[in-house]
């Protein structure tokens, strides 16, 4: 990119951008090819060209744009492998019987949150906000309410969960599931 370019670039013209992506593009895929899979690499490019369309105005010459875009393919592709690495171990550590009971948590928490999508809509913000951890007095905030009333819907809203999924799981898996919310 010609120091014109860059001008451009930095005080925000597309088309300087456009340029920009067009002559490093290439090379970056080549270059992350390098170290992960074809499935991470255009989210990777994709992103580091958004960081660099964001901080344009922090770059001291087009050689620095260059460098930062190489180093953050390396950088990006290094985290990707990382979390991959912990990703596999984990899978590998796992037992059947851990995977299982993970199979059998996601089945749970998709009843109740099911169950809970279909809680009147105040009934349900005050137990979705509870079950993501917010206290009474943030609820009642952001629902513009006060923190008594945010407990009457949240006990009226387990009421309702408790019958509906008495009677479609039986109240053992009604009890263990309305168990969950605070």
């Amino acid at each position: 990119m010609d120091s014109e370019t860059f001008v451009r670039f930095t005080h925000g013209e597309e088309s300087a951008f456009e340029v920009l992506f067009k002559e490093y593009s290439a090379y970056m895929l080549v270059f992350a090819r390098r170290f992960v899979s074809e499935e991470y690499i255009s989210d990777v490019i994709q992103d580091i060209f958004l960081q660099v369309w964001n901080r344009r105005s922090e770059f001291a010459s087009a050689d620095s744009v260059k460098s930062y875009l190489f180093t953050s393919v390396k950088n990006q592709c290094l985290n990707i492998l990382r979390q991959e690495d912990v990703k596999s171990r984990y899978l590998q550590s796992l037992t059947e019987e851990d995977f299982e009971d993970h199979i059998l948590d996601v089945e749970v928490y998709t009843l109740l949150y099911k169950a809970i999508s279909e809680l009147p809509s105040r009934y349900r913000t005050a137990i979705e906000m509870s079950l993501n951890g917010d206290r009474l007095e943030e609820i009642a905030r952001i629902m513009g309410t006060t923190v008594d009333a945010v407990k009457a819907y949240k006990k009226r809203g387990k009421e309702l969960l408790r019958k509906k999924l008495s009677s479609l799981y039986g109240v053992a898996l009604a009890e263990i599931l309305l168990n969950l919310i605070h």
